[in-house]
């Protein structure tokens, strides 16, 4: 009643973005057989699969990344056959959510003389991306 368990590929995805992983269960048995599904992170397309023996299915995985800190979060993926409850298999992929919104703006004032007793005011500015996307 073995399974095995991949995603397609690791993602990055920016503040309060959402996501879909694409992930492959797989029967690795020597027999038909139904796996309940679970994750860490997200919501699946599907929470059980009936797969014949050496049958494989596609099964998403929704994340929004609202809610998580900046950087790397294991996102894992369990399959545990109905047949005696086991064993469970699992596969793992990165999702690295980033800052890719925010913005340093610097607005200086410049005095520049326009001749005896004139003078002009320009505006110089500097805009910064901070954000990684």
């Amino acid at each position: 009643m073995e399974s095995e368990v991949s995603f397609d590929e690791a993602k990055t995805v920016c503040r309060d973005e959402s996501t879909t992983y694409e992930a492959t269960v797989e029967n690795t048995g020597t027999a038909d057989e139904t796996f309940t599904l679970s994750t860490n992170i997200g919501e699946l397309s599907s929470e059980q699969v009936e797969l014949d023996e050496g049958e494989d299915q596609e099964v998403e995985v929704q994340v929004n990344s609202s809610g998580m800190e900046d950087g790397e979060h294991t996102l894992t993926l369990e399959s545990q056959a109905s047949t005696f409850e086991e064993p469970v298999n699992s596969g793992e992929t990165t999702l690295t959510v980033e800052n890719c919104w925010d913005l340093d703006m610097n607005i200086v004032p410049e005095v520049a003389s326009a001749g005896e007793n004139m003078s002009t005011q320009c505006v110089v500015g500097s805009l910064k991306h901070t954000g990684e996307g």
